[in-house]
């Protein structure tokens, strides 16, 4: 998590998870949006290095993308918003961090 949404945040948190040393099976896909962060070259460049092939939702299609959207609106109604308002951005990442950690 951080307060922008620069390339660089994304191409840290798919490092974290390659570094996590998960077995990342050859042929496996990456579905994203169109963000520009996703289709930037410094992001495809570390999808390239582990054979990681992206998968990107058709322009202007937002059914594409439906599963992702789903589990965020479940995230944040099972999880974000009965917990109430997080007093700094430490307490919600941690917050977050457990949820997904833990299912």
């Amino acid at each position: 998590m951080a307060d922008h949404l620069k390339t660089e945040l994304v191409v840290s948190a798919l490092k974290m998870v390659i570094g996590r040393g998960r077995n990342i099976a050859k042929g496996i896909y990456l579905h994203s949006d169109r963000g520009g962060q996703l289709t930037a070259e410094d992001f495809r460049n570390v999808l390239n290095q582990v054979e990681i092939e992206q998968s990107m939702s058709r322009k202007g299609d937002c059914y594409d993308n439906a599963p992702c959207e789903s589990w965020f609106g479940k995230l944040k109604t099972e999880w974000i918003y009965p917990n109430g308002i997080y007093e700094t951005r430490r307490e919600a990442e941690l917050s977050i961090i457990e949820s997904i950690e833990m299912f």
